[in-house]
């Protein structure tokens, strides 16, 4: 499905709340916008596809997606966003996150001051209230991780691309 397609049915943006604000500001907000709406496609298609495609080749045969899967299904969306859009997001690992440090590590990426997490509602047993995708500026949430942030999150950026090639192929093919 094209982005145009997804766009179009996406409450968010509509001229009239874009006349007045300086060209820039229009181009960024749309920007936003567009990558959103692939995210939230992104999501629904991976969360349709049974593990069992993945036939062994990522987190994404082995868990019960979101959970365990934030490393793999980052770096295959980072890949998607760039095919589709062109942008370069980069990947934030988090560490000893969570009220009371009890998340050991946990992965989001990150685009122009906004935070892309697909996966955030895996969390959800331990009793935060986390949306499946979390699309915003910093929150609460991601700010209690001791973080790192590594350049282009795409699996074809990686030096040891594992299985990721395989995964990122069944996605597709489902999109």
């Amino acid at each position: 499905m094209k982005l145009l397609d997804l766009m179009v049915n996406s409450p968010g943006v509509n001229p009239p709340s874009l006349i007045g604000r300086s060209r820039v500001r229009v181009k960024e907000k749309i920007m936003h916008k567009s990558i959103e709406v692939l995210v939230k496609h992104f999501r629904d298609i991976v969360e349709k596809i049974p593990r069992s495609e993945f036939r062994g080749h990522s987190s994404l045969s082995a868990a019960d997606f979101p959970d365990g899967c934030c490393d793999d299904s980052s770096h295959l969306l980072a890949e998607y966003l760039f095919e589709e859009l062109g942008v370069i997001v980069d990947l934030i690992h988090g560490s000893n996150g969570g009220e009371k440090n009890e998340i050991l590590s946990h992965d989001w990426l990150y685009y122009d001051s906004i935070i892309i997490d697909i996966t955030s509602d895996q969390f959800n047993w331990k009793g935060y209230k986390n949306p499946a995708i979390y699309f915003g500026k910093e929150d609460e949430f991601h700010s209690s991780f001791t973080q790192t942030r590594r350049q282009d999150a795409r699996w074809s950026s990686l030096d040891d691309q594992g299985g990721l090639g395989f995964a990122y192929s069944i996605v597709k093919k489902n999109l």
